[in-house]
């Protein structure tokens, strides 16, 4: 496969710049969302309920996403996305009890949405197909770069404020920079992309559900695996660790060792997915965490399960970080070029019902059973998604970008 040179010029004021600061913001709020619930008095049960709502939050307005992009724009409706964020960080800042700052805290989930669908849908119809698994990298990439700054922000504001409810002011500021980027940071003309002219009208967001529910059950559940797979992840890691005694420091920074992967190898995925093709990365990045998670269950009967557990948790960071980006990567590929939004919130949705999903799932079996058996069981899930990929790819993807 051909590789263009990518159109930095374009890519980095129209969305990496962007997205870097709306990362940075919602980053910042994630771990103090509960703590806020609690300092106004909460149970802890309600206090991860009004975290939980973030989610909750961008699965009720991801079709309203793109609805929304196909109306506006996309550049209008990330602006839409960062207003809505402002005004659901000044809701919870303000809020006088824990029912105000879950309406904050929905907002800003629902505004998460806008914000995703509208930029995977403009790099979708501006970069060409033998550059997206690059694109979609770097925008993957900036936004693992926000998450990893935004805690230390929090971390800041929280030792100069009285009250946790001040970390919110981060998620304003930055959304307020995004917008000033995309009115003063003029985006340059975008680069010819190839869209078949057609008199035949476009579908709307549910019938093109409808139509596409035979990729979307296939292929978007392969996907949605995937994108359960690096949830899941972030939860057993520390489980896992905390079960083989180690201190919460040693924890950290097994944790924090992952998170430095993630972040030096997120554009190698997408040179592996523009070189080589979608297959290349989606295929290895499943049998990578499920031979990780199956692992992790062998270890526990290993004199050497620190090492073990160490080695299987730098496996799933190598998985991840290979794997930044070539979901949305798919979705471009899939999606109508004339107007990608429609498709591409319905795929979206998918992956995040598999990162809501599944870690419940998880959670369940741990429950009823034990910590390996609920990882041996998330690594034959990871397995089956890769045969799915192998299976799926082919059978929907252009061989040239296969």
């Amino acid at each position: 496969m051909t590789r263009d040179r990518l159109p930095f010029d374009i890519l980095i004021p129209a969305v990496l710049a962007p997205n870097l600061f709306y990362a940075t913001g919602r980053g910042a709020v994630i771990p103090v969302i509960p703590l806020v619930a609690l300092h106004m008095g909460a149970s802890s049960a309600t206090a991860a309920f009004v975290a939980a709502l973030l989610t909750v939050g961008e699965l009720s307005t991801t079709l309203l996403a793109s609805w929304l992009v196909v109306k506006i724009g996309e550049r209008g409706a990330m602006m839409v996305g960062a207003g809505v964020t402002i005004a659901g960080a000044l809701c919870s800042t303000l809020a006088p009890g824990v029912l105000a700052l879950g309406v904050g805290v929905f907002l800003i989930g629902s505004a998460s949405s806008v914000y995703l669908v509208a930029r995977q849908a403009w790099v979708a119809v501006t970069v060409a197909a033998n550059q997206r698994g690059r694109a979609y990298s770097l925008v993957a990439g900036s936004q693992r770069i926000g998450t990893l700054i935004g805690p230390f922000l929090t971390a800041l504001i929280l030792t100069i404020a009285d009250h946790p409810r001040w970390a919110f002011g981060t998620t304003i500021a930055t959304a307020v920079g995004v917008i000033v980027i995309l009115l003063v940071w003029p985006t340059p003309p975008e680069p010819h992309v190839d869209i078949p002219v057609t008199d035949e009208p476009m579908p709307g967001v549910l019938s093109t559900m409808w139509r596409q529910r035979g990729v979307l059950m296939r292929l978007g559940v392969a996907a949605a695996l995937l994108a359960s797979m690096r949830a899941v992840r972030q939860i057993l890691v520390p489980l896992w660790g905390s079960d083989l005694g180690l201190e919460p420091v040693q924890i950290t920074l097994v944790v924090g060792a992952c998170s430095a992967i993630d972040v030096a190898l997120f554009y190698t995925g997408g040179q592996i997915t523009d070189r080589f093709g979608r297959l290349w990365v989606s295929v290895p990045t499943m049998v990578g965490f499920g031979l990780a998670n199956i692992g992790l269950t062998v270890s526990s009967q290993l004199p050497g399960a620190v090492a073990v557990y160490i080695s299987m948790a730098v496996l799933m960071a190598l998985s991840n970080a290979i794997s930044s980006g070539v979901n949305a990567t798919m979705g471009a590929d899939l999606a109508d070029p004339r107007q990608p939004a429609v498709f591409l919130g319905s795929w979206r949705l998918m992956g995040e019902l598999g990162s809501a999903g599944v870690p419940l799932l998880f959670a369940g079996i741990v429950a009823a059973a034990s910590l390996p058996v609920a990882a041996l069981a998330i690594g034959l899930l990871g397995l089956g998604g890769a045969k799915a990929m192998l299976r799926y790819i082919p059978r929907y993807l252009p061989r040239e970008l296969r």
